[in-house]
């Protein structure tokens, strides 16, 4: 990805109701992610209470990707973009947890889930 567009990309936030897709009947009540705190997605206020899913892109979305792969076994493209393999790779993450496989992150993903931290994987409950 070219640099302009990467800094594009990442200064930009997409929301759109296809987060709130529910993870086990609560995302809908709960913010988009935009941002992050403490290397997790967050809300612009540092809520990790948030969701994403297909459709959402930018630092959060980056966030989540950089965790699922050095800390999840997942294997994607860190992009910024949630689409069909951010899905697929959080969908992973859900089935191994045993929680609902909806392919939408939120607070039963992000306690289920090793986070990169400065002190390496680390979990966020």
């Amino acid at each position: 990805m070219a640099a302009t567009a990467g800094a594009a990309l990442f200064s930009a936030t997409l929301v759109t109701g296809a987060a709130a897709a529910t993870e086990s009947g609560t995302a809908a009540a709960l913010p988009s992610c935009t941002s992050n705190y403490m290397y997790l997605p967050s809300t612009a206020s540092g809520s990790w209470e948030c969701v994403l899913g297909v459709g959402n892109a930018g630092l959060a979305v980056e966030v989540l990707q950089r965790s699922l792969n050095q800390c999840n076994g997942q294997n994607i493209v860190r992009d910024g973009i949630y689409g069909s393999a951010t899905r697929s790779a959080v969908v992973n993450v859900q089935r191994k947890a045993g929680i609902a496989d909806d392919g939408v992150y939120g607070p039963d993903t992000r306690r289920n889930m090793l986070w990169l931290t400065a002190t390496g994987c680390n979990p966020r409950r």
